[in-house]
């Protein structure tokens, strides 16, 4: 059985190929241009959706049948076609290249494979059953799409703001790590939830404050 090694990959200003223009394609390029990848589609047609892409200037479109030529200078292929044999020909052409390849529906061709994820604005939460059981991974993730709520981006958008100033302007890092512990095991997010959005800037002051208070005894 083959083992996964789990990895976050960044594909920012990386070029990303994806063979076909159908639906699943459709899907994957909306994965990778959101990680902010350079997406290249190869296909002589494409959906509405996809050729509205086209047409904003976010993907760029090769309308040709796949050659192994459009493999160059990716970083990773997803190959998302209705054509087994063309599905084959791209696994075994990237894997002797050495790019990372995803082959639709065939984990055995794969040397990338997609989890199942939960996304809250900049928390993700990746379900991985080696390939085993895609359907166990669904059911995992509906149950924590119950349990994390959108509030819980909402809480990492205010750490965006709020972690570069501590890390700037506290230099004590048993203090920083002090009040980064405190915020996350506050009832901030129970106050995100609520809409309450002066007492959660309250709560921050406070957290603070006390942080400070307690470094100075020490």
């Amino acid at each position: 059985m083959i083992k996964y090694y789990p990895v976050c990959l960044k594909l920012e200003g990386k070029k990303c190929v994806v063979v076909g223009g159908g639906r699943v394609a459709e899907r994957k390029v909306a994965s990778l241009l959101s990680c902010g990848a350079l997406v290249q589609v190869i296909s002589p047609v494409l959906t509405s959706r996809l050729s509205q892409l086209v047409k904003k200037g976010r993907i760029e479109h090769v309308k040709d049948d796949y050659k192994p030529k459009f493999l160059s200078g990716s970083l990773i292929v997803i190959a998302a076609t209705d054509d087994e044999k063309i599905n084959n020909r791209i696994a075994s052409q990237a894997g002797k290249r050495g790019i990372l390849v995803n082959v639709v529906d065939s984990p055995e061709e794969c040397t990338f494979i997609v989890p199942a994820s939960l996304k809250r604005g900049d928390l993700s939460i990746s379900i991985f059953t080696n390939g085993l059981s895609p359907a166990l991974s669904g059911k995992i993730r509906q149950q924590l799409e119950e349990k994390y709520g959108r509030e819980y981006g909402e809480f990492l958008k205010i750490m965006a703001r709020l972690r570069p100033k501590v890390l700037r302007e506290v230099r004590d890092p048993r203090k920083r790590k002090q009040i980064f512990r405190s915020l996350v095991e506050s009832d901030i997010l129970e106050l995100i939830r609520k809409g309450k959005r002066k007492e959660i800037q309250e709560k921050i002051k406070n957290i603070i404050k006390c942080s400070s208070y307690e470094n100075r005894k020490v």
